[in-house]
């Protein structure tokens, strides 16, 4: 029996003590070597628009001054002041105006993630690598879109059910201290999945505990320490403690060594690696030193402003990157060689709102080789090979579909 098939029967042994039908589980066959399938998942943030308020405060300004020479006609004009601001927006043609902005923070991604791999998400700070990462594993809702992990689409489990999945998804955050109790000591920060999941209790817990700081390089007697006695580095090896805890399938790192000194980092790096290879771990990697990915990633998916731009192994990202602004963002890795100069691809233009993103393309405002059907058509997938795939009308090359070259 297949781990999907083995978690589906539990879903549905659970649902038939409820009284419940199962079939409301969607599930999707997937590859042996695919672990985890995002199809068109897409997160959206609701912005409150406030109603405009410049005009209303400059007319109350000059009702006070009025007030100050005509006190009747004053406290006239500030009442209907009062009144059409609370009721404008009630009234056509004022009612029409959005009340809700939606922040598109990923706007449709699709990534397959194979069993035992390293698979890195890059972009600029801000073009959604964290939200998607936490949408993946279901830390925020998403709005649309799927994620099958072994099979079976969490986006419709309940929170019961998805209690039972979360022990094989887990992440290691960006920022150690902000994410561990500082109230609570290591020892406990570590023993809270055990209770949670009643994996374990009492000594066999405390056991593991140990276990765990020994498999991460802290010694026994950190675990009664607390968040702040310990160095960045010590804290990222707790916060990995505590993801290593239930045992998962699949780790998200959130950018583990961005806040690191350099010499920490690479002792970090190297527990990761080794961690992967003692447990099968797989991994989705965000990073911004692309030198680091190039190395530590199997494969690797550029995003910008919400939406994959190009993705591959990490030898076609790195040496046949076709999406231009793939080829931007790699010129700017700087060549450890005094000898060797680089050459760097300045982009220009800004970078739209994901707010209100332009309609096509989202990266037609900076693309050196926008053309006008990047601005009304959304770019169209060009393969590479079965792996490497490119968003873009004007790059050259390349097929419609990955099955070509299984022809």
């Amino acid at each position: 029996m297949s781990s999907a098939d083995s978690f589906i029967d539990k879903l549905q042994d659970k649902q038939q003590q409820k009284g419940l039908l199962a079939d409301r589980i969607r599930t999707k066959e997937m590859d042996e070597d695919v672990i985890l399938d995002v199809d068109n998942l897409r997160k959206f943030f609701d912005i409150p628009v406030p109603f405009e308020t410049t005009w209303f405060m400059i007319a109350f300004v000059g009702a006070i001054v009025v007030f100050a020479f005509e006190q009747l006609i004053g406290l006239i004009l500030v009442g209907a002041i009062i009144v059409l601001y609370f009721a404008l927006p009630y009234i056509p043609p004022f009612n029409k105006r959005p009340k809700v902005a939606h922040l598109k923070a990923v706007d449709g991604i699709t990534i397959k993630i194979k069993k035992g791999k390293i698979v890195g998400l890059v972009g600029e700070s801000g073009c959604g690598k964290s939200t998607a990462a936490k949408t993946i594993i279901r830390l925020h809702e998403p709005t649309s879109g799927a994620v099958y992990f072994k099979g079976i689409d969490i986006n419709r489990l309940t929170s019961d059910e998805m209690k039972e999945i979360r022990r094989h998804l887990q992440i290691v955050f960006q920022d150690p201290y902000a994410s561990l109790n500082p109230r609570a000591t290591a020892h406990d920060i570590i023993i809270e999945p055990f209770d949670i999941h009643g994996v374990a209790s009492g000594d066999e817990a405390s056991y593991r505990v140990l276990t765990l700081l020994k498999d991460v390089g802290l010694a026994p007697h950190h675990a009664y320490r607390y968040p702040h006695e310990f160095s960045g580095g010590q804290r990222q090896r707790l916060g990995i403690a505590r993801a290593l805890a239930l045992e998962p399938d699949f780790i998200v790192m959130d950018e583990p060594v961005s806040n690191l000194d350099v010499s920490v980092r690479a002792a970090i790096i190297q527990l990761i690696l080794e961690l992967q290879k003692k447990m099968g771990l797989t991994y989705l990697f965000i990073a911004h030193d692309l030198s680091l990915v190039k190395i530590l990633c199997d494969e690797v998916n550029v995003m910008y402003l919400g939406r994959i731009m190009e993705a591959g192994t990490s030898d076609e990202i790195f040496e046949s990157m076709m999406h231009p602004y793939t080829k931007a963002l790699i010129s700017a890795v700087p060549i450890a060689d005094p000898t060797k100069r680089s050459k760097k691809i300045f982009l220009t233009g800004d970078i739209p709102t994901p707010i209100n993103p332009p309609p096509g393309c989202k990266f037609q405002t900076r693309c050196p080789l926008v053309s006008d059907v990047c601005r009304v058509e959304e770019p169209i997938a060009r393969w590479y090979s079965e792996s490497h795939v490119a968003y873009c009308h004007n790059i050259e090359g390349g097929h419609e579909s990955p099955d070509f070259f299984n022809q």
